[in-house]
């Protein structure tokens, strides 16, 4: 009914877009193989003033269709729609209620791991004294395989940050994350987990050195915590974030630079620091030949440790003066994955590039 009404319609903004990228090892394994996949994407935004006590309708819509150009011969498309009643609150705050739909289309190939997840949300904006900043959201809601049912989970999710605007083009920003997800495993299910929580504290300060170089700095404790229904425990490794099915403890740090290049442009370099100390999950060696099964890999009697030390450089441009609205975007990331467990000791190389057009 929206799209239909010309008026209405005219109140979108987004943007359109095509990007390409080469990932040197898309398994992200010691093995490697590359491959490269194209993308088309939408993004489409608006907010709708609805006459009645200062209250809009915000509504977002991001869609995207990814095919992949090598022998993985994957597909996907992802979608997400948003809606949230919001209202001001003092200067450039609000507060909102509403909710998400997002879904995943795969390949045939990959079919069983399509998802669905719905989410009410909240979100709040205010700023508590003119110097400091409070940003609050939160999600209620269900994540669902639509061939997989038994991995299917309730979540809890709230993120929270204060922040501090200090002299001399400083912040200080205050971080903290939670994520619950509830499972209803068989009482012997081994691939199944009750629950998982996640938690992530943190801080970022920022800086600005002079008007056109920006520097960032953000710590983050990383504690993750899975209770199972059986000590023989190993899940799908194809699932999203199949890291989260693990029990870890580790540190996060993130530098970013940026640079804001004349006469128009930025450009961003950063880096990032991961280590995760897994409590319950073992290291393995490879198999004993590259022909034998993976599952044939030997318990080294030793609990996993990773150390992911990433490395990007990204440059953003308006294509001219004229079409300032169509811009033109690339970059590199470098990955380099140090982990006793063999199988995923591993670097990788992505390299991207795309062009979008701002309405």
């Amino acid at each position: 009914m929206i799209l239909l009404s010309g008026s209405i319609f005219a109140q979108f903004k987004g943007s359109i877009g095509l990007d390409g990228e080469y990932d040197s090892n898309a398994y992200n394994d010691s093995y490697g193989g590359g491959s490269m996949v194209g993308t088309a994407f939408m993004d489409l935004t608006t907010d709708i003033d609805l006459k009645l006590a200062g209250i809009f309708l915000g509504a977002d819509y991001s869609g995207s269709y990814s095919a992949y150009l090598s022998y993985l011969g994957i597909n996907q498309n992802d979608h997400l729609l948003k809606m949230i009643l919001w209202r001001g609150l003092g200067k450039d705050g609000f507060v909102g209620l509403g909710g998400a739909y997002g879904f995943q289309l795969n390949a045939a190939d990959r079919s069983a791991y399509d998802t669905n997840n719905f989410k009410i949300i909240g979100e709040t904006k205010i700023y508590l004294a003119q110097p400091v900043l409070l940003k609050i959201n939160g999600a209620l809601g269900k994540y669902q395989y639509q061939n997989l049912p038994k991995y299917d989970f309730d979540q809890s999710i709230v993120n929270g940050s204060v922040g501090f605007f200090l002299p001399l083009q400083t912040g200080l920003t205050i971080l903290a994350g939670y994520k619950k997800y509830d499972f209803t495993p068989l009482s012997i299910d081994s691939q199944v987990p009750i629950n998982i929580t996640n938690l992530s504290p943190g801080c970022r300060l920022s800086h600005g050195i002079g008007s056109n170089i920006g520097l960032a700095m953000e710590y983050s404790y990383l504690k993750n915590t899975v209770t199972t229904t059986t000590t023989y425990y190993m899940p799908d490794t194809l699932l999203n974030e199949v890291n989260e099915y693990f029990d870890y403890f580790g540190n996060r740090i993130e530098i970013k630079i940026t640079f804001k290049l004349e006469p128009a442009g930025k450009m961003i370099v950063w880096g990032n620091f991961i280590n995760r100390n897994y409590t319950m999950l073992n290291a393995f060696s490879l198999p004993a030949t590259d022909n034998a099964s993976i599952l044939t890999r030997q318990n080294l009697d030793i609990i996993r440790r990773d150390k992911e030390n990433n490395f990007g450089i990204e440059y953003d441009i308006p294509l001219s003066d004229i079409a300032s609205d169509v811009g033109f975007n690339a970059g590199a990331c470098y990955y380099n994955n140090k982990s006793n467990d063999e199988l995923y000791n591993y670097k990788k190389l992505l390299i991207f590039a795309g062009v979008n057009y701002n309405f």
